[in-house]
């Protein structure tokens, strides 16, 4: 296992670069953790990085083409969609590839975009903290998954009312 050419920050490499001029004609399997930051994202209150992005893969020439593939992960700090808990996400790639355009004059190639753009990909458009998560009551705000909520059963939900006055009688469906 390698870890390519580092730029290092607190410890931790910055970019994967690999030496395409060394790299064994068989290909060679690279692992290893980037720093947070290598993520390049903005981070707010619904997300953070908690963690080091982590890799493990493999890259060969094959042709006219630099295949890569493998897994890469990172864990992140969400504010779960229903229920409004921050939890750990572990965003993982267990089918990263990508693939480059073999390249003779390029002496390293950076890595470090794609595996960004796997951890990207791999992140749910609506993150949950489980997937029964039961939400917060839409009337009181109650945390669902640690209390009974104390608004009577049946209570209509206040937002529909309007709806609840729409009348779609007699009305022809214009085409």
């Amino acid at each position: 296992m390698k870890q390519g050419k580092t730029i290092m920050r607190d410890g931790l490499p910055m970019k994967l670069l690999v030496n395409m001029r060394t790299l064994a004609e068989a290909g060679e399997w690279f692992e290893g953790e980037l720093h947070p930051s290598a993520l390049d994202i903005t981070e707010d209150e619904l997300l953070r990085i908690a963690g080091p992005l982590r890799y493990r893969v493999n890259v060969q020439v094959a042709g006219e083409e630099v295949l890569v593939r493998g897994w890469v992960a990172q864990v992140l700090r969400c504010v779960c969609g229903r229920c409004a808990v921050e939890f750990d996400l572990d965003a993982e790639d267990a089918e990263f590839f990508t693939s480059f355009p073999r390249d003779d004059a390029v002496e390293f190639l950076d890595l470090t975009p794609e595996l960004r753009e796997g951890i990207l990909l791999a992140l749910p458009s609506y993150p949950v903290c489980k997937e029964e998560c039961l939400g917060l009551c839409v009337r009181c705000g109650a945390n669902l998954n640690t209390k009974p909520c104390s608004c009577p059963p049946g209570a209509r939900r206040e937002q529909w009312a309007a709806l609840d006055q729409l009348s779609l009688e007699g009305r022809a469906r214009k085409q």
